[in-house]
């Protein structure tokens, strides 16, 4: 693993995903494949089909390489026919507001928590998680 890639916490859905955000773009930027979240790469051919050239290909694949190395296995093994152009923004939809962050991670807590009787954090978990959403 890249040494600088090392010092970036794996995002898990919690957390601040704009900081976590920032600190991809600069690795991104450091390798010097930010253009391939920052523009989709690919365009159509003759024939109808959205291809990348090669020096694209090569940015787009490092791309998502790095992305995913920054995330937990349950994040990085999402959607993983996505391209880098694609998988950032589509974390950039799930993750931006604080209220989705609040939501996955209170939706996290509830469905990792194991009710008894009597037990309140089920019951807790759930009125928190009903009035965000």
């Amino acid at each position: 693993m890249d040494p600088i890639i090392a010092y970036i916490d794996k995002f898990d859905g919690n957390g601040n995903f704009t900081l976590w955000k920032n600190h991809v773009y600069l690795v991104l930027q450091a390798k010097g494949v930010a253009h391939a979240v920052e523009n989709d790469l690919r365009y159509e051919d003759s024939s109808g089909n959205f291809v990348f050239d090669i020096d694209d290909s090569k940015a787009d694949d490092t791309a998502s390489i790095i992305i995913r190395s920054c995330l937990t296995p349950e994040y990085a093994n999402y959607s993983m026919k996505l391209k880098a152009f694609e998988l950032w923004a589509e974390l950039d939809m799930l993750f931006s507001s604080a209220k989705t962050s609040q939501i996955v991670a209170q939706l996290s807590k509830l469905l990792a928590c194991k009710m008894q009787p009597g037990d309140k954090n089920g019951r807790t978990f759930t009125a928190t998680f009903k009035s965000i959403v």
